[in-house]
């Protein structure tokens, strides 16, 4: 059951108080008495009221001393002011107050009903529009607080892809290009290149453009803003219409940003980008971020590609080595490996795969090196015994290159080049799919060159005869796919029914364009 509402009437005159009481509550409310605004204040702050009807004359505290105290004390109950001698400045001075209304005795019903229910709505509605305000006030706050949230989300989702792309590129080209990607997804920029530092001119080249409106010619280091920046290892902004045509890459009626990107403090190269708006704080924010990520990546991908270089010259130097002491075997290895990427890339391979075979191709019969030279250039056919020192070589090869954590793909291609299909290969005799594909790759690439040369103890075969040998060998001693890929690729260069050799001049050229 809804609680009847109590309205408070404060007024020194019992025959007042009493004829509103009878008013008030043949109207339905509850009345409340008090003889003045002292007493009244006092209920006031026992509880609250629904509106208050207030003489302007009383003794100890008069009706507009009482508003002021409810009203400084944050009330907002609404008060109308009653008075036997209306006036203009009475009035006036009420509402200033903050009074709800005035009227003057004596009462009607009519009028009193009309007041109190004018009043009521009025409260109503102020109280409504207070709530609305709130929740419009609570409402701008959430949509702050959500466009905050997406701007944090996709703040830490940016950053996140930066170390994502950073962390999983391939190799220094692949990072340059994925720079660029998220430099262009970070500010949208129209035109972004990547200028790195030539020691040998003192300039600024292009290693990476995106965009039209890219000047391609080298930046000297020390003339033009752009070259003046990244001698100084410093940040540059030019607004629109200010960039020189020959200070940056970039179009002169563009906002331009150059960020110089640096490995423990030596400038390497700038980060440059151009674009119609102003790049806000936000944005050269995450460019940074991203460079310090992209700039470590760059660092430990040239620290690998060193270490890595110094190892595989080593390696390579051991293979002349071998090469070296058996004519019959000069360039045997380069001509396997570029045989093998070629089969890859006909059956569609990965340029990482391919760059496995590129290295672990040259080296696959390092292993020989631990052979005896006796074997080796044996002029005769071979002992059981010497084909079984001969078939150790795939492991030596493995040993050899074993410590080396990091050539773990090339390793098992080492062991397992001479496994066959059918498993009846060595050392392991496995057999189909768990021989590693690119050892399969390159058995068939070793197969073909091992019959086309000559060897202590045989002449070489003909081109034509290792064609038909391979194809009698599918699903024997070769994979089948493997081997239907080097016919494609003999049937694609026009080698069908060549004369002796494949012209090695044309794969080798081939190969250099894949990579």
């Amino acid at each position: 059951m809804e609680e009847t509402k109590t309205i408070l009437i404060i007024d020194d005159s019992q025959e007042n108080l009493s004829v509103l009481e009878r008013l008030i509550t043949h109207l339905g409310y509850q009345a409340d008495l008090c003889r003045d605004g002292l007493e009244a204040i006092e209920r006031a702050g026992q509880r609250s009221y629904e509106m208050i009807f207030t003489d302007v004359n009383m003794p100890r505290m008069n009706g507009i001393e009482f508003l002021q105290s409810i009203r400084s004390k944050g009330d907002t109950t609404p008060v109308v002011m009653i008075t036997g001698f209306p006036s203009i400045t009475l009035a006036v001075e009420s509402m200033k107050k903050g009074a709800s209304d005035f009227i003057t005795k004596p009462f009607q019903m009519g009028h009193i009903e009309h007041i109190i229910t004018r009043t009521l709505r009025e409260k109503s509605l102020q109280q409504k529009n207070r709530y609305l305000e709130g929740e419009l006030r609570n409402k701008k706050k959430i949509e702050e607080l959500n466009e905050n949230l997406q701007s944090k989300i996709e703040e830490l989702s940016i950053m996140y892809s930066t170390g994502e792309m950073a962390c999983h590129s391939e190799n220094m080209e692949d990072l340059f290009d994925r720079m660029i990607e998220m430099a262009s997804s970070i500010t949208k920029g129209e035109d972004i290149s990547i200028l790195i530092i030539d020691r040998e001119t003192d300039a600024l080249v292009p290693k990476r453009l995106h965009g039209d409106g890219n000047l391609i010619h080298p930046i000297p280091l020390r003339e033009g803003a752009i070259g003046k920046a990244v001698l100084e290892n410093r940040t540059l902004m030019i607004p629109a219409g200010k960039l020189s045509p020959i200070s940056a890459a970039g179009k002169t009626n563009s906002n331009f940003l150059a960020l110089p990107m640096a490995i423990k403090d030596e400038v390497f190269g700038s980060l440059n980008i151009s674009k119609a708006s102003p790049f806000s704080a936000k944005e050269l924010h995450l460019l940074n971020n991203m460079l310090s990520k992209f700039t470590m990546a760059i660092e430990n991908h040239a620290l690998y590609e060193s270490i890595y270089e110094n190892l595989t010259d080593t390696l390579r130097s051991l293979v002349m080595a071998v090469e070296a002491k058996d004519l019959y075997t000069k360039d045997h290895s380069q001509r396997v490996t570029d045989l093998a990427i070629l089969i890859a890339n006909e059956m569609g391979r990965s340029r990482a795969e391919m760059e496995t075979l590129r290295f672990s191709g040259f080296i696959h019969d390092i292993g020989k090196i631990g052979i005896q030279d006796t074997i080796l250039l044996k002029p005769g056919s071979l002992t059981d015994t010497e084909w079984e020192s001969i078939r150790t070589h795939p492991v030596i090869g493995e040993n050899i290159v074993k410590p080396l954590k990091f050539l773990h793909e090339e390793r098992l291609i080492i062991r397992h080049h001479h496994e066959r299909f059918d498993g009846t290969g060595y050392p392991d005799g496995i057999k189909g799919e768990e021989i590693p594909l690119l050892a399969r790759i390159l058995a068939v690439a070793d197969t073909y060159d091992a019959m086309t040369s000559s060897r202590p103890y045989r002449t070489a075969k003909g081109h034509d005869f290792a064609v038909e040998e391979i194809i009698r060998s599918r699903n024997t001693q070769l994979d089948p796919l493997a081997a239907d890929a080097f016919l494609a690729c003999v049937r694609s260069y026009g080698m069908q029914k060549a004369a002796d050799r494949i012209p090695w001049h044309k794969i080798s050229a081939v190969v250099q364009s894949i990579f």
